[in-house]
């Protein structure tokens, strides 16, 4: 089973449109692995390249070349699926056939083993802000990731990890089948949190404008938007008009955390837990 901490750190860097090669040298783990992380993104649709599984009539190095975000699976041979580079200064990362990974891959790779801890390698150049590198950017998730997989009574049904994906060949015991339904509401409740309410019914409304409205500050009065009907005119999303109140937010609780009311709240939140 891949840890929380790294499903976690996969799927921040996938919602930042970035590069992901999986490596795994279990053609049965890679192709499950592979093929299910787009559905960590929930409500969202994956709209890059997905190859599961990359085909033997391409080359590695060639693929992960490319320009656009992607998700692909590299089969491995079991002799070369631990093999990496490493410096004191660089993580470990995994080899493919002519070289390194490409800076802006960043890279799941999983062993195959019982004895190997899958893990994720960010790309030194890989498309994600430096603070969502950061262990406080995805923690709170690998905690509710913990939780959920933990099942009912901390009897943790998928705490015995498989070496092989071949073994779910007949599908889910029901305890397991519970532990992964709640690790996929974890990530979807993760998604539609960050999408907040412009993705309920018409939320998406109170953060857009009219091409009219872009047109009045930028497009003289003779061109073709100008003269269009109110039916007509395109209505775009505004990205600053979302981030706006949040940003606010943020910036409210920033002063909040550092005065005496919020620290007298916990104060008394610690006092009745410890009661």
């Amino acid at each position: 089973m891949v840890p929380p901490s790294e499903v976690a750190r996969t799927i921040i860097s996938l919602l930042c449109e970035g590069k992901v090669a999986v490596f795994c040298p279990d053609l049965g783990l890679l192709s499950s692995v592979a093929a299910a992380l787009p559905l960590l993104l929930t409500p969202l649709t994956w709209e890059c390249v997905h190859i599961p599984i990359k085909p033997a009539s391409l080359s590695a190095k060639d693929l992960v070349q490319c320009p656009n975000p992607f998700i692909v699976g590299i089969l491995t041979p079991p002799d070369d699926a631990l093999h990496s580079t490493s410096s004191p200064n660089r993580p470990a990362r995994p080899l493919i056939a002519g070289g390194d990974l490409p800076g802006d891959v960043s890279a799941l790779v999983l062993g195959g083993t019982p004895h190997f801890a899958p893990r994720f390698v960010e790309g030194p150049d890989a498309r994600c802000p430096e603070p969502l590198r950061a262990p406080a950017a995805w923690a709170r998730l690998a905690a509710d990731f913990d939780q959920a997989l933990a099942g009912p009574g901390g009897t943790r049904p998928l705490g015995r990890a498989r070496a092989s994906a071949k073994l779910y060949a007949h599908g889910l015991m029901p305890a397991e089948a519970a532990a992964v339904a709640a690790a996929r509401r974890v990530a979807a409740d993760f998604v539609r949190g960050l999408c907040g309410d412009a993705i309920t019914a018409g939320g998406w409304r109170r953060y857009t404008t009219s091409a009219a409205a872009q047109c009045s500050s930028g497009c003289d009065a003779g061109s073709d938007l100008a003269g269009l009907g109110s039916e007509h005119r395109e209505v775009a999303f505004v990205p600053a008009a979302f981030l706006a109140p949040r940003v606010a937010r943020l910036a409210l609780q920033s002063e909040l955390v550092h005065s005496q009311m919020f620290h007298s709240l916990l104060a008394h939140c610690q006092g009745a837990k410890a009661v």
